[in-house]
C-alpha cells in the first residue's frame, strides 16, 4: 500500500483495437483499470483481490481471465 503501481495487461489474437473491463470482483481501492488495459494507481487496502478481466475485440469477441492481485502492507521490498 502507498506506493504507485502501474502495469497493463495485453492480449494476442482476435482483430485490435481491444477494450477492456472487469466482470466479476474489483481492484484494490486506488486502482483502476482503462479501457486500454492500464491498470494504475497507489493501493489503500492491503489483502487479496480476486477479479476477472474481459478483453473484447472490434468484431465484440470476448475472452475473460481471472486474477489476483496481491497487495501487501508494508510494500514489499
Amino acid at each position: 500500500t502507498g506506493r504507485a503501481y502501474s502495469t497493463a495487461v495485453a492480449a494476442t489474437g482476435g482483430t485490435p483495437p481491444y477494450t477492456w473491463s472487469i466482470t466479476a470482483g474489483a481492484l484494490p481501492p486506488g486502482l483502476r483499470l482503462s479501457t486500454a488495459g492500464d491498470i494504475t494507481g497507489t493501493p489503500t487496502a492491503a489483502g487479496a483481490f480476486n477479479i476477472t478481466l474481459r478483453v473484447t475485440d472490434a468484431n465484440q469477441r470476448t475472452a475473460d481471465r481471472t486474477l489476483v492481485l496481491q497487495v501487501s502492507n508494508p510494500p514489499l521490498a
